[in-house]
């Protein structure tokens, strides 16, 4: 069984931005005129809940973990998981989990918590493709190979009881004139060691007294023929039981079902509004919740910033800078996103790598955290995002030879998640804060980066690019201009020193002349000064200014 669920998206068209050559400053701000400026864009109620989501305060409770305050996250927002169409905005709530005994003295804690939230963001993302698109197929199956093995013996077993059981109803009959209450004994006994040491018993008893003439002729004939046929009913049925025994365990019934689903396609706009985390000592665990939002709204964010276009959101509380001054990163992963105080939207990415007590081990920790928190928002940027599930359940009964039936099940849960970028182009990133600090929940240093990228960053790179190669541009020209020079130059004294007029001329004027050409001075020879050795020959600790710097206000005003 296969269904399909598909859902058409319309193609955009988002046109580039022309920019001028010049690189001005003033060129990067929103208002520029060089660019087309989209409409600005009202506050709208999937904008409204991201923002009221992503300003709220990260709540930490020790006996909460991270997955309760997550819904309390969502419980102020007024949304719930999955589409919430009143607000026009997608809600993908996911968590990534991993046994640690405790972080303080796991040396990988830290590792395991950047791939953990990884996980995490990636589970959020196969939420949403999900939702837009998914290939799905499942399949159910019951089977019973061959004869229900149980069934069929059961029916022949009852069937040697009822005939065993009239025979030694007949016995007890006879035996009834010797003996009421063995006879009654004989009649209530079924299969089973009892049932023979009873009828042994009985049969005993019974031909002593046939010997003895006590019993009438007429009673013996039918007395041997119970006896012969309770012999019989007993033989088949020890031989049906060794059978039984023999194809125990066989399979008389299966149960198989089977859910699959494929998802596969580029997400824009998909950018964590909240993440918590959290570590449980009994349990030993260590969980991170991710809240991931994708609305139209961000999306069409995110187009402004890979057309280079410039837009104007509803201002904000506060600016970006105060914003990062206010955060506590310590607690922090993954992609986030911001609006400031002029309307400018950023994506931020934040990464995080432990720290040791070498310098080296810093100089490491701050490259990878640098470049994973670049891949944070790269990844919010655009990614082309597969997930593969695959779930399955079996059960397999089989014949006990008892009479009844065993059973054992068991499922199987397949998942691939991933998303990758390749060779993109990605302009206007800042680095905006890299600070070894200490992680709150296993007291280990961590370095912590944040890079971002916003609208005007986009347009001022841009610009600052088709600055730079209109520098080089000049500067092509003009090392050509001054090789061309030199080169000419180069000629004219080639020229010069293959012309033999002036020589010859000069060479006749002196032999004529005969005169005597006095001896050029001789230049005294420079005295090089020794530079002052330091006798000392220790280092001297203490912080000093580069040589050469220029003054801090003049540094960044041009």
């Amino acid at each position: 069984m296969r269904s399909l669920f598909k859902v058409t998206l319309l193609a955009l068209a988002v046109s580039s931005a022309a920019h001028a050559v010049e690189f001005k400053p003033e060129a990067a701000s929103p208002e520029v005129t060089a660019v087309s400026v989209q409409p600005q864009i009202v506050e709208t109620p999937a904008t409204a809940v991201t923002t009221q989501l992503q300003t709220m305060p990260a709540q930490s409770a020790a006996a909460v973990d991270a997955m309760a305050l997550a819904y309390q996250f969502l419980d102020k927002g007024g949304v719930l998981e999955g589409w919430n169409s009143d607000k026009r905005v997608y809600v993908a709530l996911s968590e990534a989990i991993f046994d640690s005994e405790d972080p303080s003295y796991d040396d990988d804690f830290i590792i395991k918590r950047s791939l953990k939230s990884m996980e995490a963001s990636l589970d959020a993302k196969r939420s949403i493709i999900q939702y837009i698109y998914t290939d799905m197929s499942a399949a159910d199956r019951v089977s019973t190979p061959g004869t229900d093995l149980n069934v069929e013996f059961k029916d022949k077993l009852e069937n040697l009881e009822r005939k065993a059981a009239a025979q030694r109803g007949r016995v007890a009959k006879l035996l009834e004139v010797m003996d009421a209450k063995e006879a009654q004994m004989l009649r209530g006994v079924t299969f089973g060691d009892r049932a023979d040491a009873l009828m042994e018993a009985a049969i005993k008893k019974l031909d002593g007294h046939f010997d003895k003439g006590e019993i009438a002729a007429d009673k013996q004939a039918q007395y041997e023929q119970a006896k012969a046929n309770y012999q019989e009913a007993m033989s088949e049925h020890e031989s049906t039981m060794n059978e039984l025994d023999q194809l125990a365990g066989s399979v008389t019934g299966e149960a198989y079902s089977m859910a699959e689903a494929v998802s596969k396609m580029p997400l824009y706009g998909a950018i964590t509004a909240a993440q918590f985390e959290s570590w449980d000592d009994i349990k030993q665990q260590y969980k991170v919740a991710m809240v991931t939002v994708w609305s139209p709204k961000q999306e069409e964010m995110i187009r402004a910033l890979l057309s280079g276009a410039a837009m104007t959101l509803p201002k904000g509380k506060q600016n970006l800078a105060d914003y990062i001054r206010s955060q506590d990163w310590s607690t922090a992963t993954g992609g986030r996103k911001f609006r400031d105080s002029s309307g400018n939207f950023h994506i931020l990415g934040i990464a995080a790598s432990p720290v040791g007590s070498s310098s080296s081990s810093e100089r490491k920790a701050r490259g990878i955290a640098e470049l994973m928190a670049r891949k944070q928002v790269a990844t919010a940027l655009y990614a082309d995002v597969a997930a593969y599930e695959k779930a399955e359940q079996a059960m397999t009964t089989m014949s006990s030879g008892s009479g009844k039936d065993v059973s054992i099940a068991a499922d199987s849960f397949t998942s691939e998640l991933s998303q990758s970028i390749e060779n993109r182009a990605v302009q206007g990133l800042s680095k905006r804060f890299g600070r070894r600090v200490t992680h709150p929940l296993s007291g280990q240093d961590i370095y912590v980066s944040i890079y971002s990228i916003d609208t005007s960053s986009v347009i001022n790179a841009r610009l600052m690019q088709a600055s730079q190669y209109q520098t080089k541009v000049l500067d092509v020209q003009s090392q050509q201009q001054l090789k061309g020079t030199k080169d000419g130059l180069d000629q004219s004294v080639r020229i010069a020193e293959s012309n033999k007029a002036v020589y010859n001329q000069a060479e006749r004027e002196a032999a004529s002349s005969n005169r005597v050409v006095p001896p050029v001075a001789t230049q005294q020879p420079v005295k090089q000064q020794v530079p002052v050795q330091n006798t000392q020959g220790t280092a001297t600790s203490g912080a000093y200014t580069g040589g050469g710097n220029a003054d801090a206000e003049d540094a960044f005003g041009w």
